[in-house]
């Protein structure tokens, strides 16, 4: 018996593995033939849909109808292709036809927004609100339509921005076409001080409008004054163009220097014409030469962007710099002074402008984000008391600024001083005392904004080829947009650390060297007498300025011989204790040059008694 009831377990279970192999054979060729039959679906749907934008486009169809057909066709072959698969599964169709039905309100309820959409992009196409091609404002968005799928609108944005609309809302919601009538209205406000002339300014713009051929004449435009602001006068001009016109000339016409917007890319650039300094200042001065109207009009929107700075709070320090005309063997023949023109002041405009953006490309985040990793370029706010010594200093010249209030009023307090000092004789002594008064700028991680130049981000991107922190800064702007993630903060704020020291050294050999420059000018004029101003007291004598070429030497206590004089360091003047003769910071005095040791770069003056 137990002999019998083991062969029959034994040939059960082999009935049992012969049945499950066939059945798993049977499956395995099933989904085989379900994958094979929504691959060769697949390419078919590729080839149809291929086929049907062919046909579309060489039946010259409307592309607000191509896009909106093309996106139907996938999407219904699509639908039928998953049915296909079902059915090559072995799952009965209709059955799944009944279990879609049976299914059908949950599902519509699911997806009520995406049939609202749908329906929102039949109407769309029926009734054509808009078309590709046209610039629109809808749902808080405004860009130039591109594409309209069966469920969303595709937009692109004036910064190349990629906006997905759903159809749902464009259909229902408020939504603005500007390319629906074949005529636009431009309006612009023009600033103007309460020193300039209105009329001056009106006839400008007429002419500016008149001259343009895309400006209609019929309806004409329409000037007038508009409003007087605390720091400006407004003047509204409200002109007519085409549609097809309107950005264009809208941001021709804007010449008030604004960024309305920016990108940074990787790019090769092809330089057409090399110009030095001094070639395109020839251009800005006489108005002729290559590309005169190109550099003419960046020199406008520089002294533009300028004077917007300026009024935001830059501090306009514009210090003349001291050079040398030498020899082949190095030896100084003659000193000149390198002054900044408007070529200067153009670039320089234009670089800050640059650094500026960059920045704030990657610093300027909304407040829930947290900003990359980045080399900022800063500038703290003077030393309150450092301020309160200038003042003091500047009032024995009849000069006086604010030492409280907002960093705009103190900044521009500042730039009255510098503006009244020009080229008065203490100049050069006051802009020194007062950069001595301000901050060092350096880099950092850490972003409190750059007060000398009145910007919130700033940093240092335009000259790779010769700043560490320039590198710095474009291997960063590469990583990220690149996609990459923020980089490690206490290695960039080592980095940032040393730049700043390394700069440091850097000015300082600079100085070393235009005094070296400067000794061995005068190595050769011992004996002769020169006008200059005094520049510094110190107990052990007094410093002295020549005026004609900026070198600076010492009178020695020891060769003031007519008295004994004090030091007083409160008022920066060393007095006679017998005679009670004065000498101060700022004084006018004719000396003598003694001595020139270019070993110590140092030179020795004595006074000349007149």
């Amino acid at each position: 018996m137990v002999l019998l009831a083991a062969v029959e377990a034994s040939s059960k279970l082999e009935e049992a593995i012969r049945s499950l192999v066939e059945h798993g054979s049977q499956l395995g060729f099933t989904i085989i033939k379900a994958l094979i039959v929504f691959l060769v679906g697949r390419l078919v749907i590729n080839l149809l849909n291929k086929l049907v934008r062919k046909i579309l486009s060489k039946r010259d169809i409307d592309p607000s109808v191509k896009t909106f057909v093309g996106s139907l066709v996938n999407v219904s072959l699509t639908i039928l292709l998953i049915i296909s698969v079902v059915g090559a599964l072995g799952v009965q169709t209709t059955s799944f036809a009944a279990l879609l039905a049976s299914a059908g309100v949950a599902v519509g309820m699911a997806l009520s927004g995406t049939l609202q959409n749908f329906a929102g992009g039949v109407m769309i196409l029926l009734f054509k609100p808009f078309k590709v091609g046209d610039y629109i404002e809808a749902q808080g968005q405004s860009g130039t339509v591109k594409e309209i799928q069966i469920f969303n609108t595709i937009i692109t944005t004036t910064d190349n921005t990629v906006i997905i609309i759903p159809n749902g809302g464009l259909s229902t919601g408020i939504m603005m076409n500007y390319s629906k009538e074949s005529q636009r209205r431009v309006d612009w406000v023009f600033g103007i001080g309460y020193g300039d002339s209105y009329e001056h300014a009106k006839a400008v713009i007429a002419r500016l409008l008149d001259n343009d051929p895309r400006v209609l004449k019929d309806p004409n435009y329409f000037i007038a004054l508009t409003a007087l602001n605390s720091s400006s006068v407004d003047i509204v001009v409200r002109a007519w163009v085409k549609a097809e016109n309107y950005w264009g000339v809208f941001f021709d016409m804007n010449e008030k220097g604004e960024v309305k917007n920016s990108r940074i890319k990787h790019t090769v650039i092809k330089s057409d014409r090399r110009f030095t300094y001094e070639e395109a200042q020839q251009v800005i001065e006489t108005g002729e030469g290559d590309y005169k109207e190109e550099i003419l009009e960046l020199n406008k929107l520089a002294q533009i962007v300028r004077k917007q700075r300026l009024a935001a709070g830059a501090i306009d320090f514009d210090r003349i710099e001291v050079k040398f005309e030498i020899d082949e063997t190095g030896k100084p023949l003659s000193v000149y002074f390198k002054e900044s023109k408007e070529a200067n002041k153009l670039i320089e405009e234009f670089m800050l402008l640059a650094n500026r953006t960059v920045a704030e490309t990657i610093g300027k985040v909304p407040k829930n984000k947290k900003a990359k990793v980045f080399p900022y370029r800063i500038h703290d706010l003077p030393d309150p008391d450092k301020l309160e010594n200038l003042n003091w200093f500047i009032n024995r010249f009849g000069y006086k600024i604010r030492t409280s209030g907002s960093k705009s009023e103190v900044s521009k307090s500042i730039n009255r001083l510098l503006d009244d000092i020009k080229d008065k004789k203490e100049q050069n002594l006051i802009e020194t005392v007062s950069l001595r008064a301000m901050q060092k700028a350096r880099y950092s991680t850490v972003n409190i904004g750059h007060y000398g130049l009145a910007f919130d981000f700033y940093t240092h991107f335009t000259s790779p080829i010769r700043r560490f922190p320039d590198m710095m800064v474009h291997r960063l702007l590469t990583r990220y947009l690149a996609g990459g993630r923020t980089a490690q903060k206490d290695k960039y704020e080592d980095l940032c650390d040393h730049s700043s020291e390394m700069e440091q050294i850097a000015s300082n050999a600079e100085r070393a060297s235009v005094k070296y420059k400067q000794v061995e000018f005068m190595s050769e004029r011992v004996g002769l007498e020169f006008e200059g101003v005094i520049s510094g007291v110190t107990e052990w004598g007094l410093y002295v300025e020549i005026n004609e070429n900026k070198c600076e030497g010492m009178v020695p206590m020891r060769d003031l011989g007519d008295d004994y004089y004090d030091f007083d360091e409160k008022n920066y003047c060393l007095i006679g204790r017998r005679h009670h003769k004065k000498f101060s910071l700022g004084d006018p005095v004719t000396i003598k040059v003694a001595r020139a040791n270019l070993e110590k770069k140092q030179l020795d003056f004595a006074l000349v008694e007149k």
